[in-house]
């Protein structure tokens, strides 16, 4: 084992930029599905949590950060809007500490750009692939 420094591009920086790129790329000729992918990673960061396990979740209201719930009646799920990214991930930890069953939405989240291996290594590896 060793430490390892990894390097992030910071995609959530950029939201406000995406966001008004994404009203005029409509003009632009792109495909409907970039556009519809594209807009739902400018959502904010929710948790879906099933509609049986909303009374352990009215009992955790206390632990929680911050959020707004979204509740319809068609839906198997409600809905829990945060803040921010971290905000959702402390819910999460709670979530997972009480046994509640929950996946999360779409986001922009840092990119990691590095990882654990060797840049010699990758570099013969990718040899082929630059441009």
């Amino acid at each position: 084992m060793r430490d390892v420094t990894n390097w992030y591009f910071k995609l959530d920086k950029f939201h406000d930029l995406l966001k008004l790129w994404l009203k005029t790329s409509k003009r632009s000729g792109f495909s409907h599905l970039v556009i519809n992918s594209i807009r739902e990673f400018l959502e904010p960061p929710v948790v879906y949590v099933k509609r049986e396990q909303f009374a352990l979740l009215s009992m955790l209201k206390e632990k929680l950060p911050e959020y707004s719930l979204t509740d319809e009646d068609n839906k198997p799920s409600v809905t829990l809007t945060f803040n921010s990214v971290e905000e959702r991930e402390k819910a999460c930890l709670v979530f997972a500490g009480n046994d509640i069953r929950y996946r999360t939405g779409k986001t922009l989240v840092p990119f990691r750009l590095t990882g654990n291996i060797e840049w010699e290594f990758r570099r013969q590896h990718l040899k082929g692939w630059m441009i």
